[in-house]
């Protein structure tokens, strides 16, 4: 009787190790179903911080491109007709566009080419803008392709985002 109840037991414990061996395959699927979300929302959370960084970076370069201006202008006692005359080649957005500057005193046509909102100009003396992430711009900052520039606005009192601009 002690065999059979060994054997039995051995059996009963047997059945047992095989049945707990891995995951079933509904387990499986609940959790590569839940990775599968968790980097969904990873990337789209990495994806709206690198655009804000892009962004900022943009800020930040065409103030020092204006700070560059203003130095250009003291001196020269005149705008630049392009940003290569500044003395640092060619000058690219994060996106790697070149930034657009355009000099109205000395730029033909200029009075066509001038950036505008709500058909105000957004600046008297010089646009200077990234054409943004997707690298397509209008004169007008309220067309929808235009909404993602970097811009300069308001005499330089405004940099930032076109969409952000009033």
């Amino acid at each position: 009787m002690l065999r059979w109840f060994s054997d039995g037991f051995t059996s009963v414990f047997q059945k047992r190790k095989r049945c707990s061996h891995g995951f079933t395959l509904v387990e499986l699927i609940v959790v590569i179903g839940v990775v599968a979300v968790l980097v969904t929302i990873g990337i789209q959370v990495y994806g709206r911080f690198i655009d804000r960084a892009r962004n900022t970076r943009a800020i930040a370069e065409i103030r020092a491109l204006e700070k560059e201006i203003t130095l250009y202008l003291n001196d020269e006692e005149k705008l630049p007709d392009t940003l290569a005359e500044l003395g640092s080649g060619i000058i690219t957005d994060p996106w790697k566009n070149q930034y657009q500057y355009i000099n109205f005193e000395t730029t033909p046509q200029a009075g066509q080419k001038k950036r505008k909102n709500d058909n105000k100009p957004l600046n008297s003396d010089y646009d200077l803008y990234s054409n943004g992430k997707d690298g397509l711009s209008d004169k007008s900052i309220t067309v929808d392709i235009s909404k993602d520039d970097i811009v300069r606005a308001g005499d330089g009192t405004y940099v930032g985002l076109a969409s952000g601009y009033r």
